[in-house]
């Protein structure tokens, strides 16, 4: 019997978890599995291009008013929730 290979593309995977970090109303301990996993993957396709912690105005745009990852306009910035994330890929 052949074998069946299946895959996903790395775009959709960063977009998904990208959308749920955003959007999210769950546990932060579920936010870091998907980060974890996701890192894992853009570092094993070449991809992984850092990531930038999501603001109160980019979660504010999204409608669900929770904590963002980070505080701006202060220093040394506060880290609120470091599961909100924003990761970038290599194209």
């Amino acid at each position: 019997m052949a074998k069946v290979v299946k895959s996903i593309k790395v775009a959709a995977l960063v977009e998904s978890v990208n959308y749920r970090n955003r959007v999210s109303t769950c546990d932060p301990r579920v936010r870091e599995g998907w980060n974890v996993l996701l890192e894992e993957v853009l570092a094993a396709t070449g991809n992984y291009a850092g990531f930038s912690y999501l603001t109160a105005k980019e979660l504010e745009e999204s409608a669900i008013g929770h904590l963002p990852g980070i505080t701006t306009g202060v220093e040394p910035p506060i880290f609120l929730d470091p599961t909100r994330r924003q990761y970038h890929f290599k194209r």
